[in-house]
């Protein structure tokens, strides 16, 4: 990873404990910093105490309570420029409806090489975005 998008804060939510724990320490390994929240109401929370800190949010679309894209609608309501990767077991109709055009939609099971790259992609646009501001 090069150095500059080191120390980028990352949100991983997901209902699926296993898979967001191994995701979670890949991402960790990579060097970034790494929060997870098994559910939005957990993560709505984590987004406030993170702040203008948080790079990345990582949802999966599908969670009880609120759904993923709706946990983005908020979280993109307070932080505008955040990267969001939504992640979905279902396919592509069910993603149909993302208003989020310039973020990324994974179809689960995801290669960690493309989280990653996704990742590294959306912080770096960030980091670019916010240069000379």
């Amino acid at each position: 990873m090069p150095e500059s998008l080191k120390s980028a804060t990352i949100l991983l939510v997901d209902d699926n404990d296993s898979l967001r724990t191994g995701l979670i320490k890949v991402l960790a390994r990579k060097g970034y910093r790494a929060f997870e929240a098994p559910d939005p109401e957990n993560a709505l929370s984590l987004v406030k105490q993170l702040g203008n800190e948080l790079h990345v949010l990582v949802t999966d679309i599908v969670m009880p309570g609120i759904n993923g894209f709706e946990l983005s609608r908020r979280v993109h309501s307070m932080y505008p420029k955040i990267g969001i990767i939504h992640m979905s077991a279902y396919g592509i109709a069910e993603t149909a409806g993302s208003e989020f055009y310039n973020d990324v939609v994974l179809i689960k099971p995801i290669p960690i090489s493309v989280l990653v790259e996704a990742v590294e992609r959306l912080v770096a646009r960030d980091r670019s975005n916010s240069v000379g501001v």
